[in-house]
């Protein structure tokens, strides 16, 4: 785990810029897999070389060899890390954070010395577990994003997601832009195109394996409790909205010829992001944290409709 703050904000986001980088900036991605043979790993490889713009594209397994780990090569994984919020008498509560990071070595690596002495994330993008707020998390991929079951462990997690991630670090890592994640950014100007293009919203709660009510019979009142919820939130939206399968919007994203935008919620186990995302060209054209909040809300839907002018 390698984490760093810094100052302005995208939200999901985070890229940072040391006073090494400009010296010996980005010369190779390599992309971590655990197993880069599969059908399904070979298309996430080929999502991130399609949208990755700025340096040759590699794949690793099995390892980093030593020799590699020297400044100027990138290395694309999932990192994780718990962070201790509050305690209470003998309870400590932590929130847990998933993120998909580019991340370097900022000196001469050394063996006998701990990671974190030497790595840096230049570009990192937060991810939704989809068991975060259920008291367990979900393991399946291994952290892997090449792996087959990265989608059902993280809701953000399809090959469209990916290509948007990968598509934003590229846009702002050469664009030489520092940005902070878990905080507001102002709404751009494209943001009133929703008065008349439609905001696809992902249905990360019910109707299949891949939600988080995968398992729930449709006639159990849980599973029409949440149907019901999300209806009305949905309903809270003042312009042309539509609810689709994640399967849905993943097609959108990724056959995308003109811009398309879509409503982007993750939950960290304490802290809630909304944002809206231009599924073209993965850019972030709206975005708000909230602070221990979790599920989302029909006020959320009413001040992104006030938002856009």
């Amino acid at each position: 785990m390698f984490m760093g703050y810094c100052s302005l904000s995208y939200g999901q986001y985070e890229i940072q810029y040391p006073k090494w980088y400009a010296e010996t900036p980005l010369k190779h991605l390599y992309i971590l897999s655990n197993d880069s043979t599969t059908a399904y790993a070979k298309k996430i490889i080929d999502v991130v070389k399609a949208n990755w713009k700025i340096t040759p594209v590699s794949v690793i397994t099995n390892g980093i060899p030593e020799n590699l780990l020297v400044r100027g090569n990138g290395f694309l994984s999932v990192t994780s890390y718990s962070k201790t919020m509050s305690k209470d008498n003998s309870v400590v509560y932590a929130n847990d954070y998933y993120h998909l990071d580019i991340w370097s070595v900022k000196d001469v690596y050394k063996p006998s010395k701990e990671w974190e002495d030497y790595g840096f994330i230049i570009a990192s993008a937060e991810l939704y577990n989809r068991t975060i707020g259920m008291g367990k998390i979900s393991h399946d991929a291994h952290e892997d994003f090449t792996n087959e079951l990265f989608p059902n462990d993280f809701l953000n997690g399809m090959s469209g997601n990916i290509k948007n991630m990968i598509q934003y670090f590229n846009l702002m890592i050469a664009a030489h832009k520092t940005v902070a994640l878990l905080h507001d950014h102002a709404s751009t100007g494209e943001l009133g195109k929703l008065k008349t293009d439609t905001l696809y919203m992902p249905n990360y709660w019910y109707g299949n394996t891949n939600t988080m009510l995968g398992d729930t019979k449709e006639n159990t009142s849980d599973y029409k409790r949440t149907a019901k919820y999300l209806d009305n939130v949905v309903n809270a939206y003042p312009y042309k909205i539509k609810f689709v399968t994640r399967e849905a919007l993943n097609d959108l994203i990724t056959n995308a010829k003109g811009n398309i935008y879509y409503f982007n919620i993750i939950q960290s186990s304490a802290d809630k992001l909304v944002s809206v995302v231009n599924g073209f060209t993965g850019e972030v054209i709206y975005s708000e944290v909230q602070r221990k909040s979790y599920r989302i809300k029909s006020s959320d839907l009413e001040k992104l409709g006030s938002a856009i002018q």
